[in-house]
């Protein structure tokens, strides 16, 4: 039985949804097989290549929680700042971008 599948945008994917489908590189390399659990560190690699969209077991795809909202703005910000320099400035202002996103209190 073949489950159901949804292509979602990258930045909807959540930590804990499964991979529908195999993803290969553009070389035919797998880089995540069908059923993979997607965890932060995978959808970061994601982002890092530069890939837009993910197909995801429907099963898995449920609204959002406020944990979630939280984590697709880190994500969002990660990939905002995934070519930013490693100076003190860049680290400073995406500190306080997350803190403010996150709606955390400056010290």
């Amino acid at each position: 039985m073949k489950s159901a599948r949804k292509l979602l945008p990258l930045n909807e994917v959540l930590a804990g949804m499964s991979v529908a489908n195999d993803l290969l590189d553009i070389h035919g390399e797998l880089i995540l097989g069908q059923g993979t659990i997607v965890t932060e560190a995978i959808l970061l690699s994601l982002l890092r290549r530069g890939l837009e969209t993910l197909d995801i077991v429907a099963e898995k795809i449920a609204a959002p929680g406020p944990e979630a909202e939280m984590e697709l703005r880190r994500l969002r910000l990660a990939k905002l700042f995934r070519r930013c320099g490693d100076g003190p400035a860049d680290k400073l202002l995406f500190r306080y971008l997350m803190q403010y996103r996150l709606g955390v209190q400056h010290e």
